[in-house]
């Protein structure tokens, strides 16, 4: 009795003591950071084996990739008796523990000689790896087998108690514990990285030019094999000149061997393949795993050592196939998962949007030449529209420009009077005639500066673009203007800023688009009756570090909302006797300067134009 007593005290104090020991490795793994997981499970099965006096623990992961698989990942085991220095897959040395192993069934071998004929693979390989007696406890999260444990007697058999392999069940739930946690912290990481992958790639292709996107597309399928493990990714084009013919057109190959042909269609190496991505089909399947309607296709893949692939059509929208992008295996079969697949299929849009970009650029410069003619003919048409239109402005302005001509010609008689006058009745007076022959000259260059501005104006191309004050230019249009202004019984209302930057713009210019713009407002506001208010507001403002906006406001008619989308077209006019040249050039003018013009309705009725134009860099 006593000795009982003693007996069942020397298990319990083992079995707390082994608890404590599982506590501490539980707690132990858990606070480790996920790289540091695959140290910390070899450390804790050195430590069990010391404890339970065990020569060897090794744990095999199934593999993910490869169905069948379970490959050694994590062992401890005595100097004097290591394990071969190369891979070990359960699925290929030990069958059928691993077939009970996936059935979540535990394996106790006390004698070698206990194991049935079935297992003499098994058998074979625990004699070549100097194993007497061991357990195999499967690794199993949530109804899932993730691999399995096994602790190992080399130096005698023995029989392995219920407690003991309970305990081993234990320790391969806190393994499989921290393996999932370092799965699935590895698997954001991989996520995360391929992500931003994706999105570095998708922004390489922005702005490319068409004649740098076959090479960019190529050094993508290099990194994306590279980042995921694959070894071959192929892109076929639809020739537009032949529907339905797909050509190789980009491909990346870890190994050159076997050689390519020098033209390769899918129609006639792969007619199956062909068939599904006609139809929009994704396709992910193993070489060895084709149906017998795809003999040709499997022919192809078995010669290129292709052992999986994945083939994803290249379609925007409901549009047919534009091509087919391929990525294969070749040293194993490899598992496409759902996330894989539509991480894959963003690539796809990446390559499709930006092989669309390139065919269309392409398809845009041939037209863009053989329109060059055509372009040449119209652009010497317009300048003749500008001209025209400047020509006009002139003729509108020329009541403005006679009145401040006027002045210093009538300056200039009055003084030749003068001096006509001093001569006659006193010769002698020198200095006052000097003076009068200085304002006379002043006058008539004056006069000049007139007329050059007129000859400018007409006579002007392209723009001369340099930092000009908005207000300058709004005075000596106001000036122009004033008399026109006046008969219309408009005035102009805007007050200087000083935070206004000075712009980069051609000053002649600019000045032809705000006359063309007040004369527009002027001529809006000429039906308002009585005491209407016929005040055009003007305002200028910076929109931001790089742009000032220029507004102006009138009370007039407005613009109806069906025109708001055709008032700067040419030859649009709804005024009798428009021409519909002036807002058409003063589009293109401001256009030129790297600004906008729109219009939009004024809430208290009548129209609003708007420009931008950029901030003179000092």
């Amino acid at each position: 009795m006593r000795q009982t007593e003693t007996d069942l005290l020397s298990e319990i104090r083992e079995q707390l003591t082994f608890e404590i020991l599982l506590g501490n490795i539980s707690a132990y793994l858990v606070n480790l950071p996920a790289d540091r997981i695959d140290d910390g499970i070899k450390e804790s099965q050195r430590r069990i084996c010391e404890y339970l006096d065990l020569d060897r623990s090794a744990l095999w992961q199934l593999s993910g990739k490869e169905p069948g698989k379970a490959l050694l990942t994590h062992v401890y085991q005595p100097p004097k008796a290591l394990l071969p220095d190369e891979p070990l897959d359960a699925g290929a040395s030990f069958p059928w523990a691993l077939n009970k192993v996936l059935r979540k069934e535990i394996v106790a071998i006390n004698r070698l000689a206990d194991l049935p004929p079935e297992a003499n693979c098994d058998r074979e390989s625990f004699q070549r790896l100097g194993v007497r007696s061991g357990v195999v406890v499967p690794l199993s999260i949530g109804g899932r087998v993730l691999g399995a444990l096994t602790f190992t007697r080399l130096q005698e058999e023995g029989d392995w108690p219920c407690r003991v392999v309970e305990r081993f069940l234990h320790i391969a739930q806190v393994f499989a514990n921290a393996l999932v946690r370092k799965r699935g912290e590895k698997s954001m990481r991989d996520r995360l990285e391929f992500e931003t992958m994706l999105t570095d790639i998708s922004t390489r292709f922005v702005n490319l030019p068409a004649d740098k996107i076959d090479g960019e597309i190529e050094d993508a399928q290099r990194r994306i094999c590279e980042c995921i493990g694959l070894e071959i990714s192929a892109l076929w084009q639809v020739l537009v000149e032949i529907p339905r013919n797909h050509v190789l057109t980009h491909i990346y190959r870890l190994l050159e061997d076997p050689p390519l042909p020098e033209r390769m269609t899918a129609d006639e190496y792969f007619p199956w393949c062909l068939e599904h991505v006609e139809a929009g089909e994704v396709i992910a399947v193993s070489t060895e795993e084709l149906p017998v309607e795809a003999a040709r296709d499997q022919e192809v893949w078995r010669h290129y050592g292709i052992k999986s692939s994945l083939v994803i059509p290249l379609s925007a929208g409901r549009e047919p196939p534009s091509g087919v992008i391929s990525f294969h295996t070749t040293k194993a079969k490899y598992t496409w998962t759902g996330l894989l697949v539509k991480q894959l299929n963003l690539v796809a849009q990446i390559f499709t949007n930006a092989i669309a970009r390139k065919r269309a650029e392409v398809a845009l410069q041939a037209a863009r030449d053989e329109r060059s003619q055509a372009e040449g003919i119209a652009s010497a048409q317009h300048r003749r529209l500008v001209r025209f239109s400047k020509e006009r402005a002139l003729g509108a302005m020329a009541t403005g420009i006679a009145h401040e001509i006027n002045q210093p010609l009538i300056a200039i008689q009055n003084y030749a009077q003068a001096a006509k006058r001093r001569l006659h009745s006193d010769p002698a007076q020198t200095a006052k005639l000097d003076e009068l022959l200085d304002k006379i000259e002043q006058q008539s260059g004056r006069a000049g500066d007139i007329i050059q501005r007129i000859r400018t104006l007409v006579t002007s191309d392209d723009p001369e673009l340099r930092p000009v004050s908005l207000y300058a230019l709004l005075d000596q249009v106001t000036l122009i203007l004033g008399v026109d202004l006046e008969r219309h019984g408009c005035r102009i209302d805007y007050r200087p800023r000083f935070d206004v930057p000075e712009v980069l713009a051609d000053a002649l210019q600019i000045q032809m688009v705000l006359v063309n713009l007040l004369q527009n407002a002027a001529q809006s506001m000429q039906s308002l009756e009585g005491k209407a208010d016929k005040t055009i507001r003007i305002d200028i403002e910076p929109i931001n570090d790089r742009e000032v906006q220029v507004s102006v406001a009138d009370r007039g008619r407005g613009v109806p909302p069906d025109r708001l989308g055709d008032i700067f077209e040419p030859f649009s006019s709804d005024k009798a006797g428009g021409m519909g040249i002036g807002l058409a050039v003063c589009w293109d003018i401001i256009e030129a300067h790297g600004g906008r013009l729109w219009c939009k309705p004024h809430p208290s009725g009548g129209a609003i134009f708007q420009f931008t134009l950029q901030v003179a860099v000092e």
